[in-house]
């Protein structure tokens, strides 16, 4: 067992991957912090197209997170205390801050008596929030409504261990393609069948192929063979990624929310995403540095991913206390004002979340180090 996980270790940095989970988090602001409605001109037309693509950057965030969490598994498989372990350390990363938001929301608040509209009408199924199980729910408030995502990834986060500590590297590769094809016949499924489209947009059977797909990487990355089929074919491997996304994003139509999209579109998207993250970890691991990658490298995408779980925890409240109500206030398709607004936006939410990290998080995180692997 020892021989299948010598070739990618997780205790290894690799920074590239910072860069793109700073992508990802620059993609959900752009999506979510866009004050744009209907624009009449093609350049507004093709401007608010690109913001509305930001949705993009959960998938990416469920690949990372699939390919990153299994490779902790896989390293740590023969440790003692396996699961006390990595359940204890994902939760000191996760719930402090996630839960710390729910109280002020649902106690600290209407304790005080000052509980916001956006809030109201969450109170009678908090319970969803508490146990993560937002993203079977299509009726969740604006206040939490980005919370789905984060109760899919804790839905991965429980099972998944499991599978990895008792499956052997081969049935757990067969289960990553088998939830890969049940995935698209379930979305093909349910929007054959009248369900919403935020439905298939958060259902967990709909979402779980990412992150079952970074994991598959994350296994082939630590079988010697396959790094050394790798290593020579980096120049083509970086061809055939970018080439593949955006043939994928003709051939469904840009990624959208048709039946097209959404059934074979998902899959596409999460193909494409975990064909970049093994490029992207490829690179680090060679200690390779193409001019393209510097990109990924650069000091505001690192800082975007080192503070990406704050940010995407603030930045819908940012939204509905700020922006929401600027949209009524000037109620402007203009795109320049948009672009401020959402840069502005993004900046006060990296500021909060790094406020939230050194004086919040860090002393939870601190504590990681006593249930080290």
């Amino acid at each position: 067992m020892s021989a299948t996980y010598r070739a990618l270790s997780s205790s290894r940095h690799l920074p590239t991957l910072d860069g793109l989970r700073g992508v990802a988090i620059a993609l959900v602001l752009m999506h979510s912090l866009s004050l744009l409605s209907s624009v009449d001109s093609m350049p507004g037309r093709i401007i608010h197209s690109f913001f509305a693509s930001g949705w993009v950057g959960v998938q990416l965030f469920f690949v990372l997170s699939g390919f990153l969490i299994t490779g902790i598994l896989l390293d740590a498989r023969s440790s003692p205390h396996f699961f006390r372990n990595f359940y204890v350390r994902r939760a000191l990363r996760i719930f402090p801050l996630y839960y710390a938001t729910l109280i002020i929301a649902f106690i600290a608040l209407p304790a005080i008596g000052h509980m916001p509209e956006v809030y109201r009408g969450d109170v009678a199924h908090q319970a969803r929030f508490w146990l993560y199980l937002t993203n079977w729910f299509t009726d969740t408030g604006l206040g939490f409504s980005h919370y789905w995502s984060l109760a899919l990834e804790e839905q991965f986060y429980i099972l998944w261990p499991l599978i990895v500590f008792y499956c052997e590297t081969k049935k757990i590769l067969k289960i990553c393609l088998s939830v890969s094809i049940a995935g698209l016949v379930i979305r093909f499924w349910m929007r054959t069948h009248g369900f919403a489209e935020e439905s298939v947009y958060i259902a967990t059977p709909c979402r779980m192929d990412a992150l079952t797909t970074g994991s598959a990487v994350a296994i082939l990355m630590r079988i010697p063979q396959v790094l050394d089929w790798l290593r020579p074919r980096i120049p083509m491997i970086t061809l055939t990624t970018f080439t593949t996304g955006f043939l994928f994003f003709a051939l469904t139509g840009g990624y959208g929310s048709s039946l097209r999209a959404q059934v074979f579109g998902f899959g596409a998207l999460t193909v494409f995403f975990a064909q970049l993250v093994m490029l992207a970890a490829l690179l680090d691991h060679e200690q390779l540095t193409p001019r393209w990658s510097m990109v990924l490298r650069s000091k505001p995408l690192l800082t975007l991913g080192k503070y990406s779980y704050g940010m995407y925890v603030f930045q819908r409240q940012i939204h509905i206390f700020i922006g929401m109500p600027f949209i009524k206030a000037y109620a402007s398709n203009s795109i320049a004002i948009n672009i401020l607004y959402v840069m502005f936006a993004s900046l006060l939410t990296l500021a909060i979340a790094i406020i939230s990290y050194q004086y919040f998080e860090l002393p939870f995180l601190r504590l990681k180090k006593n249930f080290a692997g």
